[in-house]
This record gives structure tokens, C-alpha cells and sequence, in this order.
């Protein structure tokens, strides 16, 4: 028994919005029809064959390695590691804070900083901390000196004096485990914190910090640090946005019901910033997915909390969602190479692509292809992509275009007689695509982080 998989047929061109017969669809029963219709299959266990073929079937069919799954396993053993080295150290059943000075000065807290930056930064921050390491290590007592919001962009002035890279490194651990222990408010808190520490130099001294503290090392370089903080930012200010702005604040109900809320913790000020954190991810880690996936989430989120054009929101998500897909393959990262192409398929299914179709003369239906997305390229950099069954035609949507242009009309607004064009076989090769790398995170059981329950097979048929 086999699980089919659909597939884009062959003879299905990437021209948006063409015909069956522009297409060359073949006959119904041709072998041109029957190898369009075959399908990616993997079989089932069956109880009904012997163990040996079914280790052998099992064997022949097994997923490729997956990358992820050595990041996590690479992360782990960081912690555990960690953990072990713990065992030995004076640290009191329940400790209390301790001053910054003295836990930068010891070459083993620092060591294990790096350690759980590093393994954040490995699994995307998803790697679960384990309790005795949230418990028993000391936090800095200077954490709870940090009691404003220094929104990233405002002119505000930190909290702390004396924070340079030791102390840096020691603080956004401690953010990490404020963040699963579950002190959203006060992990942002240090993450704002020290994003402003950063832009005033607290990283500056990076060298010579390394040099004194060889357990830095593992941190590679103030460029990485930076991005775990961008990517801690990113994380702790979604689970905020995703709250009700009256749960937002960290006071007692009783308390928080009688206070106006912290613009700072306000729907647009929250998406605001993790705008700026995404782009920073971007820049400091171009090579990584999550800094375009989360610029993608921005773009999703600003059609109701900014008021932009929704289907402009939509082509612009899908551009982030491609890059993001594309890097993640190279990396071979599941996570983001299967979710990313599940978003563009949606986006695409929304009419992100931007192709439109409208009869330029009557029973001369042409297609337009246009750059609906937020970021405009310059007029010299425009280009049109036509089609049509006829010259006449392409040539008629190229001029309809040019006019349109020409008196401002946005690239995601539509006319009257316009319609918006669905290229289903792109939807069709997005989803099967996001399938392998889906397929090899279930069978390390970590699938449910894309996409609940497990996204089915698209057979996908046109009407």
C-alpha cells in the first residue's frame, strides 16, 4: 500500500495564469497524460511480509539525514556538558542572585553562558533548558535593575553603567532563563536593555575579552552574540504581541487591571520591534532563514496592526517566505525549509504572486503579472510580464500596463473588470515541496513545530 504524493506535471510551465492548451496539456489517456499523473509514493509497514523485506523496504526507502536533528543533538550535548560541570560546583539549593562582578570573573559561569547561547542559536531557539539548569546556576543580581522599556529606535538612556562584553554575555544568558522560566517581561526588558548597550559599544572590547576568558571563544565573534540577542528579541516580544494588551504587564492582575498599559508593550510598538529584530537577524546572519521568516510574520501581521494594503502584505510575505525556503535548503534546515514553502503557499493561494488577468478588447483576455509588493523597485528597474494567446493581445496588456503606471495607480490595486489569478500548480509545487523536509522532522518527533496536524498530501485537482 502506498501514500501518494501529487506532483506538478511535467508539461506545466511556471508562465502564470496560462491556458490548459498554452500549456500543451496532453490528451486524457496519452503517455503523455500518464506521466504527468504519476506520483512520489513511500510505502507502509505491512504486517503480511516478512521482518527482513520490511527491514530491507525500510532501509531502502530511509530519509536522508537530517541536519537539524545534529544541530539538536549538537546542542544538547552542550547542555548536558554543561550540566555535568555543574555537579561540581558549591552552588546552594536555591542561590541567590549574585553580583555581576563576581560571576563574570569566573571562567566556568562564562563558559557556561556560552554554552546556552550557543545552544539557542543551534535550534533556533527552540531547545528546551532543562530545570536544573534554569535552577541552580545564579543569576546577576543587576537583572532587576533593569525596570524600563527601552523601545529599540527610542532615544532613552540605559539602565546600567559598566556593561561591556563579559557582562553583556552573563546578562543575556540570564535573558534566556528569565524567558523559560517564564519572566517574559523582564527577558525583554534586559533584551532592550542590551540592544542599547550595543549601539553605545558595550561589544567593543570583544578581543580583549576573549583573551582574558578563552571560554568565550565557542561565541565566535560579537556579530554572533548580536544575533542571538535579535533572535531572543524576535521570540520574547511574538509571545508578548500574541497576549491581550491587558495581560501584557508582569504586575499582579489585581494590580495591572487598574494601570494604563506600557506603550512600549503596545500591539504596534511590539511588531515595531520585532521589525527591527528581524532585520538585524538579516543583516548580521544573512546565511540564516529565521531573519527573512520573521520579517515574512511582520509583513502578515501589518495589514491589521499598520493598516497596509492587504494583498501588497501578501506579495511581500511571499518574497520573505521564498528567501527564507531557499537559504533554509542550503543550510538544510527542516524547520524553515518546510514551513516557509507551506507560508508562500498560502501567500500564493491569497494571490501574493500578483497575476491578474482583464479582456483588453472584447474576447482578447490577457495577463499581467505585477510586483504587488511593498518595496517598489525604481522605474528603471520595472518590467512587465505579459501574456496573452496572441501578439496583439500581449501587446494590448503592455500598453494597458504602461498606462496604468503612468497615472500612479498602486501595483496591488485592482480596476474594474481586473480579476486575480490563482496559479494553482505553483500552490501544488509548494506544498508537496515542504513534504521531505516535514517527513524527516516526524521521524524525530519534532514535525508538530512546522505545522499541526500533519499537513496531508494536496491532491490537488482543477475544476
Amino acid at each position: 500500500m502506498t501514500v501518494p504524493y501529487a506532483t506538478t506535471p511535467a508539461n506545466q510551465t511556471n508562465e502564470i495564469g496560462a491556458s490548459a492548451s498554452e500549456r500543451g496539456s496532453a490528451a486524457p489517456g496519452s503517455a503523455a497524460s500518464t506521466a504527468a499523473a504519476s506520483m512520489i509514493s513511500r510505502p507502509r509497514p505491512s504486517l503480511s511480509v516478512s521482518g527482513a523485506a520490511q527491514m530491507a523496504a525500510a532501509e531502502a526507502t530511509t530519509l536522508p539525514k537530517s541536519r537539524s536533528a545534529d544541530r539538536f543533538r549538537e546542542a544538547y550535548g552542550l547542555l548536558n556538558r554543561l550540566l555535568d560541570s555543574m555537579e561540581q560546583r558549591p552552588f546552594p539549593k536555591h542561590p541567590k542572585d549574585k553580583p555581576i562582578g563576581r560571576l563574570v570573573d569566573s571562567a566556568e559561569h562564562l563558559g557556561g553562558c556560552s554554552s546556552i547561547i550557543n545552544a539557542m542559536v543551534l535550534t533556533g531557539f527552540r531547545a528546551a533548558i532543562f530545570s536544573e539548569l534554569l535552577m541552580k546556576p545564579p543569576l546577576p543580581s543587576v537583572w532587576s535593575h533593569v525596570t524600563n522599556y527601552l523601545q529599540p529606535g527610542s532615544d532613552g538612556d540605559p539602565n546600567l553603567v559598566g556593561v561591556h562584553s563579559k557582562e553583556f554575555v552573563a546578562l543575556l544568558a540570564a535573558a534566556i532563563q528569565l524567558n523559560s522560566l517564564g519572566h517574559i517581561n523582564a527577558a525583554l526588558r534586559i533584551v532592550y536593555e542590551l540592544r542599547a548597550q550595543a549601539e553605545n559599544g558595550a561589544l567593543d572590547d570583544w578581543q580583549a575579552a576573549v583573551a582574558s576568558s578563552p571560554t568565550l571563544q565557542p561565541l565566535e565573534s560579537p556579530s554572533l552574540v548580536r544575533f542571538a540577542l535579535a533572535s531572543l528579541g524576535a521570540k520574547v516580544a511574538r509571545k508578548l504581541f500574541r497576549k491581550q494588551p491587558a495581560e501584557r504587564s508582569d504586575m499582579p492582575p489585581q494590580l495591572a487591571a487598574d494601570m494604563p498599559v506600557d506603550d512600549s508593550l503596545s500591539t504596534a510598538s511590539l511588531l515595531d520591534a520585532i521589525d527591527i529584530f528581524a532585520s538585524e537577524q538579516c543583516r548580521l546572519q544573512p546565511r540564516s532563514a529565521v531573519g527573512y521568516w520573521n520579517g515574512g510574520w511582520v509583513y502578515q501581521q501589518s495589514c491589521a496592526v499598520r493598516g497596509w494594503d492587504g494583498l501588497a502584505c501578501c506579495a511581500s510575505t511571499l518574497k520573505s517566505m521564498i528567501k527564507c525556503f531557499e537559504i533554509a535548503d542550503e543550510e538544510q534546515d527542516d524547520f524553515y525549509s518546510s514551513g516557509g514553502r507551506i507560508e508562500a503557499a498560502m501567500c500564493t493561494v491569497m494571490g501574493g504572486v500578483g497575476c491578474v488577468g482583464y479582456e483588453v478588447f472584447p474576447g482578447g483576455f490577457g495577463r499581467v503579472i505585477r510586483d504587488m509588493a511593498l518595496e517598489q523597485p525604481k522605474e528603471s528597474a520595472w518590467k512587465l510580464q505579459c501574456a496573452g494567446a496572441s501578439d496583439e493581445i500581449r501587446q494590448a496588456v503592455g500598453a494597458h500596463e504602461k498606462k496604468r503606471l503612468g497615472r500612479g495607480v498602486q501595483p496591488a490595486t485592482l480596476e474594474a473588470g481586473e480579476k486575480l489569478l490563482i496559479p494553482w500548480w505553483t500552490v501544488l509545487e509548494l506544498w508537496n515541496g515542504a513534504i521531505p523536509a516535514y517527513d524527516r522532522l516526524a521521524k524525530w518527533k519534532h514535525n508538530h513545530v512546522v505545522c499541526k496536524p500533519l499537513p496531508q498530501p494536496w491532491p490537488f485537482r482543477r475544476s
